[in-house]
């Protein structure tokens, strides 16, 4: 539908003109100056079309859009909640499974303090204003700065917080990190940059039982401050293809997160050092690691004795025979890990 130099009205700054207009965003003049929406989303709350035949167009758009994203949020949730692939993986074209060595992984995970007062860490629901405007505007994160993500609908007045606080609460999707620590599950994501750009990326040596690691680090904090702020035994591994990415996720009782104080206890590079510069902390291109048993099992040697006198603590201690049992492992011989931050 064309809206070009058709009168609109803003609840905030009155009546406008259309003067540009693409596949999903328009801008409008008013008197304070040209602003850019989302279309048609603006038009659900903010913006209203002055000609009724074109707001009702308008309206029967954002009612099909709505109910499509609605079906998408479903696909998304019914593939973390449901087990509907198992490891090993088979190569469906020859019938083979592939023999992978398994191996636990580590991923790097934007800070997100939604739900901090709950748990003390966050990453049950969206960010706080603060820490949303920190990662559109300073660490740039690809989804936060995608205009089609929630809370960057959000920080440019698409959407009013009550909007982004109850797509959270009905189960639509935020973000990864929004719901990591309340579906527990993590995601391969996409290649960013180079000829691959934007392609699926594969978890190829997870396996069932393999420990999964979530990492993050503080606004402004160097790498050298990452931090472990929750870990789960993986119970559903799907490699991922061309067309979807990699993921793990549990519905097992052996998972447990960590409070901001005691996950700045358990610093990730103090387990991990890159083979091809052992000395350099820095984690690169990518959103996920492969790491030993060994140093599996001495980041959950360490999150018990960080949750010494806490209600983790049984949890903690099991998780750690579990894991040191099913791999052969005694966990009062663990070595001394030379992690880049040891090196």
């Amino acid at each position: 539908m064309n809206l070009m130099n058709c009168s609109v009205k803003h609840i905030s700054w009155g009546i406008g003109t259309v003067t540009e207009q693409k596949d999903n965003y328009i801008k409008i003049i008013f008197g304070v100056g040209e602003k850019q929406f989302v279309y048609p989303d603006a038009f659900e709350k903010f913006l209203k079309c002055e000609d009724t035949n074109m707001q009702s167009q308008i309206e029967e758009e954002l009612a099909m859009k709505k109910q499509q994203e609605i079906q998408k949020q479903q696909e998304r949730q019914q593939k973390i909640e449901e087990i509907s692939r198992t490891v090993p993986v088979v190569n469906t074209r020859k019938g083979k499974k592939k023999n992978y060595p398994k191996e636990n992984i580590a991923f790097k995970c934007n800070y997100c303090d939604g739900g901090k007062d709950q748990n003390g860490i966050g990453y049950l629901c969206a960010c706080s204003d603060e820490l949303i405007g920190y990662n559109i505007e300073v660490a740039q994160h690809s989804w936060c700065c995608n205009e089609e993500a929630p809370c960057s609908q959000y920080y440019d007045g698409i959407i009013d917080r009550e909007t982004l606080d109850e797509q959270n609460d009905d189960g639509g999707f935020v973000c990864y990190e929004s719901q990591m620590l309340r579906n527990w599950a993590a995601f391969a994501g996409f290649v960013l940059t180079g000829e691959n750009k934007q392609k699926p990326m594969k978890l190829s040596k997870v396996q069932i039982n393999s420990l999964a690691i979530l990492t993050s680090r503080e606004p402004y904090a160097p790498e050298a401050d990452r931090f472990v702020f929750g870990v789960f035994l993986v119970d559903e591994a799907y490699e991922g293809d061309n067309r979807d990415e990699g993921y793990v996720t549990t519905s097992s009782k052996y998972k447990i997160s960590l409070t901001q104080k005691e996950a700045k206890k358990i610093l990730f590079w103090n387990y991990y050092h890159n083979e091809n510069s052992p000395e350099k902390v820095a984690w690169g291109q990518g959103l996920h690691r492969y790491i030993t048993d060994i140093q599996a099992a001495s980041v959950l040697y360490d999150i018990w004795k960080v949750k010494a006198g806490t209600k983790d603590e049984e949890l903690a201690k099991e998780f750690l025979d579990h894991f040191c049992k099913i791999n052969a492992i005694k966990f009062g011989d663990l070595p001394v890990l030379e992690g880049a931050l040891k090196k």
